[in-house]
């Protein structure tokens, strides 16, 4: 993944940063502005569920007591990483960035069938504010 750091400069250079906002990714040291090495644990596709909060004991508490959940997965399997039981809305939305056309044709159906919203191509999210809107209303 992208890593912690580089989502963190994101948002906060977007001012979107906000108190309610937790990232959960993979941590790097650095030593010159190359990467060392990972702060552990290391996430990744085996892991990538809500199993791996017990991993966080802060930011699973925090999270236990949210009920409304938005999640955004780039494979297939991110539909997985929140579970329904503990949480009233969970709205999972599927980046598809996939360049090779052939690739794309065979994964849109199934990210349609999994995600709730699909944003393909770097699209535009203002389906999913829009989403959120109605919600909100």
């Amino acid at each position: 993944g992208t890593g912690f750091d580089s989502i963190r400069f994101f948002l906060e250079r977007h001012n979107i940063l906000f108190e309610n906002v937790t990232i959960i990714s993979n941590q790097f040291e650095y030593k010159d502005e190359i990467v060392t090495s990972y702060i552990s644990p290391l996430i990744h596709a085996l892991n990538k569920d809500e199993n791996v909060l017990k991993l966080f004991p802060e930011i699973n508490k925090k999270l236990l007591e949210r009920k409304d959940v938005l999640l955004f997965g780039d494979s297939i399997n991110d539909v997985n990483m929140i579970l329904d039981r503990n949480h009233n809305q969970v709205i999972r939305v599927g980046l598809l960035n996939e360049k090779d056309p052939g690739e794309k044709v065979d994964l849109l159906p199934r990210f349609v069938e999994k995600f709730d919203l699909v944003i393909e191509d770097d699209g535009n999210l203002e389906p999913v504010y829009s989403t959120l809107l109605k919600l909100k209303n």
